[in-house]
């Protein structure tokens, strides 16, 4: 990936390399801002289970203070 993707594109694009993902059913796709993407803030495939959704936003809450120091 060169640029930024909208979330459809995204979902798009994982979908066709993953098998069995189907967005809203098992996954979600959430923002990140990790240093695994492209960019300041990309999309995240999260498994769609309140404790795999909080754990991303915990994650994303710790690198916020990181980022604060």
């Amino acid at each position: 990936m060169n640029k930024l993707e909208t979330r459809e594109q995204f979902e798009a694009r994982y979908t066709a390399e993953s098998s069995g993902v189907v967005f809203g059913d098992n996954m979600v796709s959430m923002p990140c801002t990790c240093d695994d993407g492209v960019g300041p803030t990309h999309w995240a495939a999260i498994r769609n289970t309140p404790e795999a959704i909080q754990s991303h936003l915990d994650h994303e809450a710790c690198l916020n203070d990181i980022r604060k120091e």
